[in-house]
């Protein structure tokens, strides 16, 4: 603990002294041996920050994505989620960032938010050509939220335009599930009918599956394996260099404003950045289900050294 004590001393040492580059390392050390501590996971954060002191813009991303994993690990889900809309703002296009805003928005059971951080992910990846991707973040979203049929619906029409019938089908039956549980027996015939024009010999029996239960803390850790990923829109222009966040005092970093807890009520609108769902999009055809509004109050702000209050 003495050496941990040491190297916090020399770290804030060497930032008053400017030496961003050597804090940086005497913070790495103290992350990499905790000398049997808990990681304090705000010092990501810092690092995070002292990156872009020397405009190192994607080190500095990778420090932030690194304290979302540990925040989402222990369940501090608002800190991660500040994290991420701090990492959009700085690169816009980080395109799996918008599928990890969907999954711990899901872990916190603001389900219209996860719709619009899939699809948003969905889109991009669309866009860029990478249907596998596409596909397996409509198919993701679908299992969190099987009443959303609109979304079970989409997947079946996408794969269904791109050629995979069979997956295509697979999906309606799904889709037909609650469908015949809650006794709409108008859609559900609907479905059976474009199953049987898909496929004659199909079945047009429902599929049951179980939900796909939400991520648990410790499934987020390979949120980030895709993280080379970045996909902009075709109009979107690249991002400008980041300014160096003002103010850089010896504590835990600098913290998200307040605009990082705003709900996002359906749509998020991140600073400098367009979303790429737009009135062309095949994901925009339709508009979401309705979803339980989120517990009435404010969302916590964020405590850098202890967590959510």
């Amino acid at each position: 603990m003495a050496n941990l004590a040491k190297l916090r001393v020399e770290a804030r040492r060497y930032e008053d002294r400017e030496q961003w580059r050597d804090a940086i390392l005497a913070y790495r050390q103290i992350i990499d041996n905790p000398e049997g501590e808990e990681v304090d996971i705000a010092l990501y954060n810092r690092i995070g920050d002292l990156h872009l002191r020397v405009n190192e813009t994607e080190l500095a991303v990778q420090a932030y994505e690194s304290a979302v994993k540990a925040y989402a690990e222990v369940g501090l889900y608002n800190n991660a989620i500040a994290l991420c809309r701090k990492i959009l703002r700085l690169v816009p296009g980080r395109a799996v960032t918008y599928r990890t805003l969907g999954q711990i928005s899901a872990a916190k059971g603001f389900l219209p938010d996860a719709r619009h951080y899939f699809l948003e992910y969905a889109e991009r990846m669309r866009r860029a050509g990478r249907l596998d991707e596409s596909f397996e973040a409509l198919k993701e979203f679908a299992d969190l939220s099987p009443g959303d049929t609109e979304v079970r619906r989409l997947l079946a029409d996408q794969l269904l335009h791109h050629g995979r019938a069979n997956e295509a089908v697979e999906q309606l039956r799904i889709l037909l599930a609650p469908l015949v549980e809650r006794g709409d027996e108008h859609a559900a015939q609907q479905v059976r009918e474009q199953i049987l024009a898909i496929d004659a010999n199909a079945s047009t029996e429902p599929l049951v599956r179980e939900a796909r239960p939400v991520r648990k803390a410790d499934d987020f850790t390979d949120a980030f394996d895709t993280g080379d990923l970045y996909l902009r829109g075709p109009a979107a222009e690249p991002a400008a260099p980041a300014e160096p966040p003002a103010g850089l005092d010896a504590g835990a970093g600098v913290a998200p404003s307040a605009d990082d807890f705003a709900p996002a009520d359906g749509v998020e609108r991140i600073e400098g950045f367009e979303p790429t769902i737009d009135a062309e999009s095949p994901f925009a055809a339709r508009p979401p289900e309705p979803e339980p509004e989120p517990p009435a109050g404010e969302l916590p702000l964020l405590d850098l050294e202890g967590g959510e209050e």
